[in-house]
Formats: C-alpha cells, structure tokens, sequence
C-alpha cells in the first residue's frame, strides 16, 4: 500500500515503452498504445491497477491481431479500438463494465465476438463495419442496444436476442446481408415469426432476415416498420402492406 502510495504522488504519468499511462480516480488509466505490436494489456504498474482504456488509447493500431485485456480492466472508452483492422482475437475482461461508443468501430477482420455479464448497454457504433463477424454472443444482461451498434456486420448470419433486452435504437441491425436465424426465444418483449424479428404484439418490426424473398406479405397489425429494417434484403420482390 505505501509503495502505490507513492506512485500514486509522484508518478500521475507513466510510461513503459509499450503504452502510456494516467492515473484517473487512483488507479492507471492506459491513454495510449505506443508499441507497434502487442498481445496483452497488463493488469498492474508500480503496485497500481490498471482499470480503463482510455478514449482512443489503440485506435489506428493496424498491425495488432490479437489482444488479451485483464479482469482489472472495467472500462473501454469511447473510439478506444477503432480501425484495429488486423485485430481477429479479442478477449474481453470478465468484469468489464463499460463499452464507449465507436469502441471497436471497424475492426474488420474480427470474426468472433463474446460479451461478459457485467455489460447492460451495447452503445451507439461500438461494433459498426465489423464486417467479418460471423457470431456474436451478447450476455442476457444487455437491455439496450445503441444506435448503429452493429451497423454494416455483413457477414453475421445468426443473431440471439438477450433475455433482458427492452429497446433497439434505429439502424442498430443495418446492412445484414447475411443474417439467416435471429432467436429471440428467451426474451419476453420480441418474437420472431416469418423471417420477422418483432415487439411482443407484433406491430413493431425491427429486422427481417436475408433470406426473405419472393412475395412479402406485412402481418395486418403492424403500424410500424423501423429504419433500415430490411436493408440487405434483396430478394424481395413484391411487397404487400396493410391498411
């Protein structure tokens, strides 16, 4: 405990040759990745924790492929990942608490995505132009996801809806050429029935899959179709609407 003391009172700003650091609330926050290439994010310097990736700490670091964040890490700020376009195995902490928006914005040759439980919120473009992932497995935990969240994740194919989840902000799903199977059997708020990903009572609908084609007929109770709902559904060919 002395010893973070004091480093804590003379070191405010550390640097290790691989990443720099800034002490936010007592503990070490990483603000930037000055290595070219690096695998694994320590959990502690100088007897202090490590706890947060700061607002862009590793956005533009291309040439990283693989990274391992420690349980000490609780938040990742905003554009803190964005355009890692090399970046294809990520583990994430198991206590990690908090994603800022545009936080993994382009890493485009992710294919693979897991989620800790401790998540409540996919924010607005955290994983858009994530254009390899083929899964992505979200804990129950999340209520909402943000705007634009999974924006252009062309080549996901199936997609399960959290039991927790209550709101899907607009183009959250948009661009989903490839999505074939959307579960959303756990959940009590949406429903899935004919290709359609819908609120309980079946007058919302937020996604229709890609595979939808031919003749398109819109359930007679639906009053609203959400923004970019069927972008990426080209095989549609006649669409029939209610009153």
């Amino acid at each position: 405990p002395a010893f973070a003391e004091d480093a804590l009172s003379v070191e405010t700003e550390l640097s290790d040759g691989a990443f720099v650091y800034k002490v936010v609330d007592g503990s070490y926050t990483i603000v930037k990745c000055t290595a070219t290439i690096v695998t694994q994010v320590p959990g502690i310097r100088n007897g202090v924790a490590i706890t947060a990736i700061g607002d862009g700490a590793f956005a533009g670091c291309t040439a990283i492929s693989e990274l391992d964040l420690p349980d000490s890490i609780k938040s990742i700020g905003d554009n803190a990942f964005m355009g890692c376009t090399s970046l294809s195995k990520l583990i994430l902490p198991e206590r990690l608490e908090h994603i800022g928006e545009f936080a993994f914005m382009g890493c485009s040759s992710l294919t693979e995505l897991e989620l800790p439980d401790t998540l409540t919120e996919i924010p607005k473009f955290a994983f858009s132009r994530c254009d390899h992932l083929t899964e992505i497995k979200l804990p129950d935990s999340i209520k909402t996801i943000g705007e634009s969240a999974f924006y252009e994740c062309t080549s996901l194919e199936k997609f399960r809806i959290p039991a927790e989840l209550k709101e899907i902000k607009p183009y959250a799903f948009q661009e989903w050429y490839s999505i074939q199977d959307i579960d959303a059997s756990a959940n009590d708020s949406f429903t899935v029935e004919n290709g359609l990903l819908m609120d309980a009572k079946k007058s919302i609908i937020y996604r229709g899959l890609a595979s939808i084609e031919g003749d398109l007929y819109i359930p007679d109770n639906v009053t609203t179709i959400r923004t970019s709902a069927f972008s990426g559904c080209a095989r549609i060919q006649n669409l029939f609407l209610p009153d």
